[in-house]
């Protein structure tokens, strides 16, 4: 597809969960490696004023009465590689003006 292109990537991507699921979760620790590749390519083909929304669920850490904080580490990355403008966990501009939201349920 071509690039800015698209006014609305809407996502939920399989969440990070501790047990695997058919459909092929990634564990907490490789998540931020194996997701950033598919904003990379959202952020690609989105226009500068579209949006880019995904849904990501929290998991628990093993053996541990803490949470996950994979999804924070991911926005972390994003914003480190310039791909967004805010820390702003809930909603991000990237530098093109694009939106990047990123929710945790």
């Amino acid at each position: 597809m071509p690039s800015d292109s698209i006014d609305l990537v809407l996502t939920s991507p399989p969440y990070a969960l501790r047990r695997k699921k058919a459909y092929g979760n990634v564990d907490a620790e490789a998540y931020v490696e194996w997701f950033v590749h598919f904003a990379r390519e959202f952020l690609r083909l989105t226009k500068t004023r579209g949006s880019v929304v995904v849904h990501i669920g929290g998991s628990w850490n093993k053996g541990e009465p803490t949470r996950s904080v994979y999804h924070y580490e991911l926005l972390l990355r994003l914003i480190r590689e310039g791909r967004t403008q805010s820390s702003t966990f809930g909603g991000c501009r990237s530098r093109r003006g694009r939106k990047l939201t990123i929710r945790k349920f």
